[in-house]
């Protein structure tokens, strides 16, 4: 099975084990130092993942960190969410596309989302912001993620995308929204309940 089919196989996904991160520090650490060579670079080629694990270079940490940075991600998911809006606008349901007028329906589907967006919404999400130190930051912060994945808010994305699409829309905002609001409680989750939220996609 390739790697893509993969990434849709519903046993896999359904297999609450299948997914678990259970590499520490201490086994990448090790791994690096049996992979690296005397210039310090790891040898890569194509399907030698079971070997090397994913490893490209030195860890940049030795010790394990048991957290995410949750409004990187409220960013993050939030450009996502809009990356696949535009696409259900445009009518071209491929991640990648390469076809130049495809290309060009996408970004025409983005302007108007973005437009209608700030219009009735107040958000100014996913466009370049000229304020930022970083090179091509953007303008979507993390209190505007939360905003995003609101309920209030995740209903009035619908109606920027066509009405075939809506409810797929839904369920994936929904989804991610349990998903962030869990990683980021401070509260204890009932696992079996997250289980069943997030699995019933």
């Amino acid at each position: 099975m390739s790697v893509k089919k993969g990434w849709k196989d519903l046993q896999k996904i359904s297999d609450p084990v299948y997914f678990n991160i259970n590499r520490t520090a201490k086994k990448t650490l090790e791994l690096y130092n049996q992979l690296v060579d005397d210039d310090g670079k790891i040898f890569k080629h194509k399907s030698n993942y079971e070997t090397r694990a994913g490893l490209t270079s030195e860890p940049l940490f030795t010790s394990d960190h048991h957290f995410i940075t949750i409004t990187h991600q409220y960013i993050n998911e939030t450009n996502w969410i809009l990356k696949i809006m535009h696409h259900m606008k445009a009518g071209i349901l491929t991640w990648t596309v390469r076809n130049k007028e495809h290309q060009k329906n996408i970004k025409q589907a983005k302007i108007s989302i973005l437009k209608e967006i700030r219009k009735k919404i107040g958000l100014k999400l996913d466009q370049c912001n000229l304020g930022s130190r970083a090179a091509g930051g953007t303008s979507t912060t993390g209190a505007q993620g939360r905003k995003v994945f609101s309920y209030k808010i995740r209903h009035l994305l619908l109606t920027y995308v066509p009405l075939q699409h809506q409810e797929t829309l839904k369920q994936l905002i929904q989804h991610y929204s349990i998903i962030l609001r869990a990683v980021s409680s401070t509260r204890s989750i009932n696992v079996s309940k997250f289980k069943e939220l997030t699995l019933g996609f």
